[in-house]
Formats: structure tokens, sequence, C-alpha cells
């Protein structure tokens, strides 16, 4: 579908809707200009959906619940950080492991024909 109103003008989206009771839940974009961050996401909504709150097991309307928002830019900043520094490490292991090779390499040669314990 292509919204032609509101906040979702000129987007492409799919409808999510319940296969019990038929009521629209959301939608999925899969073009949006100004909402290009919501591509490809589930995007609910809260007046049409009912929740269960598992500490205190009651049944209470989505829009009453508060969800925090969760930035993900700042996670993928966080992953990033991690992922640099872990490639870091996996090159230092690699340089270390080639001077070790390299050691072992000259070692055996230099020790070729001579018998076990020998020294110059």
């Amino acid at each position: 579908m292509v919204c032609v109103e509101g906040d979702l003008i000129g987007c492409t989206y799919n409808t999510l809707r319940c296969q019990s009771c038929q009521l629209d839940m959301g939608f999925v974009l899969y073009s949006a200009k100004s909402l290009a961050y919501l591509r490809g996401l589930f995007c609910l909504f809260k007046d049409k959906i009912t929740c269960y709150l598992l500490q205190t097991t009651a049944t209470v309307e989505a829009s009453k619940v508060t969800c925090p928002v969760v930035s993900l830019k700042e996670h993928v900043a966080k992953l990033k950080k991690s992922l640099v520094q872990v490639h870091m490490r996996i090159e230092l292991l690699i340089k270390k492991l080639e001077e070790f090779n390299q050691r072992r390499i000259t070692c055996e040669e230099s020790c070729k024909g001579r018998p076990y314990g020998y020294t110059d």
C-alpha cells in the first residue's frame, strides 16, 4: 500500500493484521523518505494491543504501558567500538604468532644436524 495522507504520506508499507479478529495492528514500512530509520521494523499501534505484564500477571492496554526509548545509534556505536578493539587484539595476536613461528623456524634451521641438547 502507498499512503496518501498523514505522517506516512508517500511511504510504501504493508499492514499488520490480527489473524483472529482481522483488526489492523500496525504496519511495516518498505520505502520512506522521512522515516527511513523505521524501514523493515514492525510498527505497532499501542491502542490496538493488549499486554500481559509478567511481574504482576495483569492484562492491560498497551497504550498504558511505558516502553523505554532505546537508541539504536548508541548500541551500534558501542558495538563498533567493541568490534574495533577485538580486531586490534586479533591483529596483535596474529603478529605475535607470526613472530613466534619465525623464531621457531630460525631455531630449527640453526639446530639442524646437531645432537639434542648440543650448544656452542
